[in-house]
């Protein structure tokens, strides 16, 4: 059976996080972010995208949530952009930070099972 195909909203440090494990699940055809130094770059070989553009040009499922933005104004945003509620994937993250053995890490909250994964000083690099 194949994969449904997603739109990952937010390519930051959390979009990388969860990559892998949305991968699973998804066929992930690009990333979209507010941040405008981001688009043209890539996450592991994804490209990341404008939100306008990317959302209503691209052939996709489901929108899946992440980032740590606030959810109502991300909803907002893609209900602007003319995207179902349906479509929109908000169980994939669910932030907490704790410390740890000297390191922060963050708790990601995967479909009811919890991630831990370090963070350190310095974030992940976008490619170009």
């Amino acid at each position: 059976m194949a994969l449904k195909s997603a739109i990952c909203f937010g390519a930051g440090h959390y979009g990388e996080l969860l990559y892998h494990e949305i991968a699973k699940e998804y066929d992930i055809l690009a990333f979209v972010d507010n941040d405008s130094q981001k688009w043209g770059r890539k996450i592991n070989d994804t490209k990341i995208y404008d939100p306008a553009s990317c959302l209503r040009e691209m052939c996709y499922d489901v929108v899946i949530i992440t980032c740590g933005a606030p959810q109502n104004i991300i909803n907002k945003q893609l209900h602007e952009l003319g995207i179902s509620k349906e479509k929109v994937i908000h169980s994939y993250v669910d932030l907490a930070s704790e410390m740890d053995g000297g390191y922060w890490y963050e708790d990601v909250r995967f479909k009811n099972q919890v991630i831990y994964y370090p963070v350190f000083d310095t974030d992940f690099e976008l490619t170009s």
